[in-house]
C-alpha cells in the first residue's frame, strides 16, 4: 500500500482544489480521476491509503457496493450523507470537506506515528536476520542473502501467511526484484548450501535442520523467525 497517498474520484466538471488543499497540508499525493477505468488502474499500481468520492459522483449502488466490499484495505471516505448506507469499519462519511480535513488529519498523524515504530521494529528484523545469518557462515555479498531477509521480512509482517510458509512470498520477491520466483528460490537455496558447505560449526545447523544435510529454506526461515518473535516481544516486555 501507498501509505502517503489520495485518490480522489470526481465528476469531470469539479475544481478539486479542496480536497488538493488538504492533502497539500498533509503532505499526501493526490491522485485525481474521473473515470471507473482510471480509478481501477490507480488501486491496482498505487493502492493509495485513501480513497474519497465526491458527494457529486453519479455511480450505480452495485459500483459503490462491489468497491467497497474488494478494496477493504484502503479507507473509503464518502462527501454527503446520500452515501450514509456504505458506512463500515473502513468506509467513512463526511458532510463536508471541513469534516473531511479533521477525520483524515487525525487518523494520518496516527497512522505516521505508528509508522516511526513500525521504521524501528524493521531495523531491528533486519540487525537480527544478519546476524543469526553470519554466525551460520552466510555469505552477504551472495544475492540470495537478500532475498532470504526480505522473504523472512514478508513472513514476520504478514499474518495472513502461515508460520515459515514460503512459497506465497515467492512471487512478491520476483516482482521486487524484476525476476522469476524460480530465480529467487534457487539463489536463496545456494546461499544456504554454500553456508553449510564452509560452516565451521556444524551443530549450529542441527538447532535448524536434525538431519546430517543443508537445512531447507523453511526450517532457516523458521529458525530465524522464532529468534526475531523472541527478541521482539522481551523488547516489548
Amino acid at each position: 500500500m501507498n501509505q502517503n497517498s489520495v485518490v480522489f474520484y470526481h465528476n469531470k466538471s469539479y475544481d478539486f482544489k479542496e480536497v488538493y488543499d488538504i492533502c497539500t497540508k498533509l503532505k499526501l499525493h493526490i491522485f485525481e480521476c474521473d473515470k471507473l477505468d482510471i480509478l481501477a488502474y490507480i488501486m491496482d499500481k498505487i493502492s493509495p491509503l485513501y480513497v474519497i468520492f465526491d458527494k457529486n459522483v453519479d455511480l450505480s449502488q452495485n459500483i459503490f457496493k462491489d468497491f467497497v466490499f474488494h478494496n477493504k484495505k484502503n479507507l473509503i471516505y464518502f462527501i454527503g450523507e446520500k452515501f450514509m448506507e456504505y458506512s463500515c469499519n473502513h468506509v467513512f462519511i463526511a458532510n463536508n470537506y471541513n469534516e473531511l480535513e479533521s477525520v483524515i488529519s487525525n487518523h494520518y498523524r496516527c497512522f505516521s506515528k505508528g509508522l516511526c515504530t513500525e521504521d524501528k521494529n524493521q531495523s531491528l528484523c533486519y540487525s537480527i536476520m544478519h546476524s543469526e545469518l553470519d554466525n551460520l557462515s552466510f555469505r552477504p555479498k551472495l544475492i540470495g542473502v537478500k532475498y532470504i531477509t526480505d522473504l523472512i521480512y514478508e513472513l514476520y509482517t504478514n499474518s495472513s501467511i502461515s508460520h515459515g510458509k514460503c512459497n506465497d512470498t515467492y512471487n512478491k520477491l520476483a516482482i521486487k526484484y524484476n525476476t522469476t520466483s524460480c530465480s529467487i528460490e534457487k539463489s536463496i537455496r545456494f546461499c544456504i548450501l554454500r553456508a553449510y558447505e564452509t560452516c565451521q560449526n556444524k551443530s549450529l545447523f542441527y538447532n535448524i535442520s536434525k538431519t546430517e544435510k543443508a537445512p531447507s529454506i523453511k526450517e532457516v526461515a523458521n529458525y530465524i523467525l522464532d529468534k526475531i518473535n523472541l527478541r521482539i516481544s522481551q523488547k516489548m516486555y
